[in-house]
């Protein structure tokens, strides 16, 4: 499901409802479900998106006998093959659901992933710097009513899918922004696809780059981030092009008490962040997002004292000398050599070590412990 197609003009100034999609689950003559027709409505009442499915979309789809914990059948996916976007689909499978004579209800999920333990789905949020990023981490979900199938037949099935996890709009009003990150959040968690509760958050030390999407003309940076009630780490963090320089411009959202429920599944957040120095206004950004009667306004917050950007490299075990060369070429500014756990060998013929490029102006390097890097460096003179 492209983002384009589930977020493209999303009319929010502060949060959005989740989405609700209608499917029914077909039963052929032999009693095996194997085919899905789907219809989707859009965002309820706070928001104008158009929710409709791509070509190739996979869901899982789980039966369970009701009043037990393991599934009588598991991960069964389904595939969308109806050509282009469209909100009404027929999701097919080749092996399909063997009904059984039973009480059972059914559950499933999008996107679909091939491991799944048991009922459990981990949530693993990572960089989101393109729309098909944002879109595989948009976690979905749907369960049943219970289905008496004892001695009868199942005509149809209906589920109803919604968003699970939170979307994040910000928009700075910087010129010449070129990336923004957000850190201080859950990036990791367990969705029981059973029950449709999530659990075990963490990784909230992690940073995720967001995806810079084209919004009422504007550029807003889009992502998708696990639920959570403590926003008191959350920080953007805006690199801008400064009189030639990378900068990084940090928001903090600290003691802001403009969140009272955190962050919720199924919701989405418009940050609109005033840099200092800039006299840009936001109220064309605001108009063209659109609004919705009884709405709150976006969070509002100011940033100051930029510092000069790091780039951040990651450098794979037992890196040489000329791959390193390849992943500092065209790098400017201050760079981090993040390195993966290893031997490296950086030095060369007669001594001859790394050369970094006359525009890296400060260099760090950063091991994941004395005990797991090794580095073997030649300066040169």
């Amino acid at each position: 499901m492209k983002l384009r197609n589930l977020f493209y003009g999303a009319g929010v100034l502060f949060m959005a409802a989740c989405s609700q999609e209608e499917s029914f689950l077909s039963q052929n003559e032999s009693g095996v479900l194997k085919a899905i027709s789907s219809g989707s409505e859009k965002f309820s009442s706070r928001s104008v998106v158009d929710s409709k499915w791509e070509q190739g979309d996979e869901i899982g789809v789980f039966m369970m006998k009701s009043g037990d914990a393991s599934p009588l059948q598991s991960n069964v996916k389904f595939i969308n093959n109806t050509e282009g976007a469209a909100a009404n689909v027929t999701f097919t499978s080749p092996t399909g659901i063997t009904l059984v004579n039973d009480k059972v209800k059914f559950f499933g999920y999008y996107p679909y992933a091939e491991s799944v333990n048991g009922t459990t789905y981990n949530v693993r949020i990572g960089d989101q710097t393109t729309a098909d990023e944002v879109a595989s981490h948009d976690l979905r979900w749907a369960g049943s009513e219970e289905y008496d199938l004892t001695n009868s037949t199942l005509s149809k099935l209906s589920l109803a899918f919604s968003h699970q996890l939170a979307f994040l709009k910000v928009n700075a009003s910087l010129p010449d922004v070129t990336s923004v990150s957000v850190s201080g959040v859950n990036t990791e968690a367990q969705f029981d696809l059973a029950t449709g509760e999530l659990g075990g958050q963490g990784g909230a030390n992690k940073s995720v780059q967001l995806c810079p999407m084209t919004i009422g003309g504007k550029t807003v940076y889009c992502g998708i981030v696990v639920p959570t009630t403590d926003l008191s780490s959350l920080v953007l963090n805006i690199t801008a092009t400064v009189d030639g320089k990378n900068m990084v411009y940090k928001y903090a959202y600290g003691d802001n008490t403009s969140l009272t429920n955190g962050l919720e599944g199924g919701w989405q957040y418009l940050f609109d962040i005033v840099l200092e120095g800039s006299s840009a206004t936001l109220t064309d950004i605001e108009a063209s997002l659109g609004g919705f009667e009884g709405g709150e306004d976006a969070i509002r917050g100011e940033v100051s004292d930029p510092q000069e950007a790091v780039t951040e490299i990651g450098v794979p075990a037992e890196t040489d000398l000329g791959g390193l060369s390849e992943l500092l070429a065209g790098k400017s500014g201050k760079v981090a050599l993040n390195f993966a756990d290893g031997t490296y060998d950086l030095t060369g013929g007669n001594r001859s070590g790394i050369e970094f490029p006359e525009a890296v102006t400060g260099v760090r390097f950063v091991g994941s412990g004395s005990d797991n890097v090794k580095l073997s460096i030649a300066y040169l003179s």
